[in-house]
């Protein structure tokens, strides 16, 4: 008796850490819903391709205390990761408009007429409601808007004040459009200005302090740091 009691529960353990690897199979390491075969059959786009194709693209990358913000550029943002409070999630984007939303909770597909195509955890469909639909959507459109090109990038190329002028162009410039604000002023005082970055304290709406570092690379804010004071 005792032998068939230790083999049933034997096989209960294997169901059990059989079920529990399948389950942390579909979340990979970054802390995102993995795409299974399935679900990207499914959607009918290969997030983990376009994954791979946008790590071979310029980058910017925005840290504000303890968030991270990276996107990939091509002559606009093709993905943004985000890391914050919330944990790690992917906003994939084509030609402009919210193609996709990776994170925790599941794949988030955008389609025409404001479709949403959504996938769990377990590679489940699952309905997305109207709440969890403008999230999303107002977070890829916030995103995009501060994570862009923007003019001072386009423009910096034929300035013609020199090295530390531009620099300075850029970064306040960035600052203004990551922060949406064009209340930004930056203290001269103990100040590292080189032609490639900045180091320094940044006052933002007037009683906002930061200690900014902004880092250029070939006429565009490669890097960009606000850690609050």
């Amino acid at each position: 008796m005792r032998q068939y009691i230790n083999k049933a529960m034997l096989i209960s353990s294997v169901l059990a850490l059989s079920a529990c690897s399948n389950l942390s199979d579909m979340t990979s390491s970054t802390g995102t819903v993995s795409t299974s075969p399935a679900v990207t059959k499914a959607l009918g786009i290969d997030l983990v391709s376009l994954e791979q194709q946008a790590t071979g693209l310029k980058t910017f990358e925005y840290t504000y205390n303890q968030n991270n913000y990276v996107t990939y550029l091509s002559a606009q943002p093709e993905l943004i990761k985000v890391q914050d409070a919330e944990g790690l999630s992917k906003f994939f984007y084509k030609s402009g408009k919210l193609l996709a939303v990776q994170d925790k909770s599941g794949v988030y597909q955008f389609g025409a007429n404001s479709e949403v195509l959504s996938f769990n955890a377990q590679g489940k469909a699952q309905d997305v409601s109207t709440e969890k639909k403008s999230a999303l959507s107002a977070k890829g459109a916030k995103l995009y808007k501060m994570m862009s090109y923007n003019r001072a990038d386009g423009s910096a190329v034929n300035m013609k004040t020199g090295e530390q002028a531009k620099v300075n162009y850029l970064c306040i410039a960035k600052i203004q459009q990551v922060a949406g604000t064009q209340r930004v002023f930056r203290s001269p005082e103990n100040a590292i200005v080189t032609a490639s970055h900045i180091d320094a304290t940044v006052r933002l709406n007037g009683n906002q302090y930061y200690k900014m570092n902004c880092q250029i690379s070939a006429n565009k804010v490669a890097k960009l740091t606000l850690m609050k004071k």
